[in-house]
């Protein structure tokens, strides 16, 4: 049952991945970290620290730099799918 739901979600992971820029994609997939960190203190009920909240912080912080920050690198390159 488990992988009806996981083969799909990392095959779509793994495209995606091939339509963005490599720095791009490391930051989006670190924002599941921030999501799994809320998931667990809202949901569990779990406590989280100031490491936690420190660490959610700075990869909201990337975020923010490389696609607020940075608007000429939407237009720099385009995506590498092999085609013309």
């Amino acid at each position: 049952l488990a992988l009806l739901w996981i083969v799909p979600i990392v095959g779509l992971t793994i495209f995606g991945a091939g339509l963005l820029d490599p720095g791009r994609v490391a930051i989006l997939l670190m924002f599941e970290i921030v999501v799994g960190l809320s998931g667990v203190a809202l949901l569990l009920d779990e406590p989280v620290g100031l490491r936690e909240v420190a660490g959610a912080l700075l990869i909201g912080a990337a975020i923010l730099a490389e696609f607020v920050g940075n608007p000429t690198a939407r237009a720099a390159a385009p995506p590498a799918t092999g085609r013309t």
